[in-house]
């Protein structure tokens, strides 16, 4: 039989290159697997330690870890706060009123309070986003309320109506409230709570605020969505075998 001379034996070279192709598919496919990961949580974590920053949806809970992480010194004087001043657990959440996710949290946080009663206090702190003038206002407007004890009815109702958009808009909402508005729309035309909306701002950034929403446990904080099951799971680590007694009152926070 007649043998044919087209073809021909493939040379070293050749087999090199397919041996080089396959092996580089195999070292970027172990990069991608092993290498990414890390990658990410280095950059999710922004180089804080897992005792630094816990989130309980996105990153991952250790009990242990959490109640072994040095606590930081967060301001809670001059702000407002529900709760009883000899509570054991004083929770100081940092929310912005344009953020969803501070939305979602803004009720459950609520009921947990109250829900716990004389155990808990709730202090409240802006982070709003320094590039929104919508965020900073609203968090103006909600301290403006706040000089006729009308901070956490508006705080609440602006996280439930998000179609707030302008200067008007909030002040007819205020006005479907009862506040005063007279007495709103000078302070609030005053912007005379810039200062301390962005303060708080500034304070969140140095003790480790990254987003919202954020929670700082006695000093401990806390990164991220949390749900109720979250929260009594972090409650249960402060105040061991003490479990809500009694509902949250079912309170309609709607835009009316």
């Amino acid at each position: 039989m007649r043998k044919d001379n087209n073809k021909r034996e493939k040379s070293p070279r050749q087999w090199f290159y397919r041996w080089w192709v396959i092996g580089t598919i195999v070292v970027f496919v172990v990069i991608v697997v092993v290498v990414s990961p890390w990658a990410i949580r280095s950059i999710l974590f922004d180089g804080k330690t897992p005792s630094e920053i816990l989130s309980i949806q996105n990153k991952g809970f250790d009990a242990d870890e959490l109640i072994m992480s040095e606590p930081k010194s967060v301001e809670i004087d001059n702000t407002p706060s529900l709760g009883d001043e000899t509570a054991e657990v004083v929770i100081v959440e940092f929310l912005d009123f344009t953020n969803p996710q501070s939305r979602e949290v803004s009720q459950t946080i609520r009921d947990v309070v109250s829900e716990y009663g004389s155990l808990v206090k709730l202090v409240h702190r802006d982070f709003p986003d320094p590039n929104n003038e919508l965020s900073i206002k609203l968090a103006e407007a909600a301290h403006c309320a706040d000089e006729q004890g009308y901070f956490w009815l508006v705080r609440d109702r602006i996280f439930v109506n998000q179609n707030i958009k302008t200067d008007e808009q909030i002040k007819e909402f205020i006005k479907t409230i009862g506040l005063d508005l007279g007495v709103f729309t000078e302070c609030y035309n005053s912007r005379s709570y810039r200062e301390i909306v962005l303060n708080d701002y500034q304070n969140g950034l140095e003790i480790g605020v990254s987003e919202t929403p954020t929670f700082f446990f006695n000093g401990r904080m806390v990164e991220g969505l949390m749900k109720h099951d979250d929260f009594y799971e972090v409650l249960e680590l402060f105040l061991p075998g003490v479990y809500p007694e009694y509902p949250a009152d079912e309170v309609d926070y709607s835009f009316q």
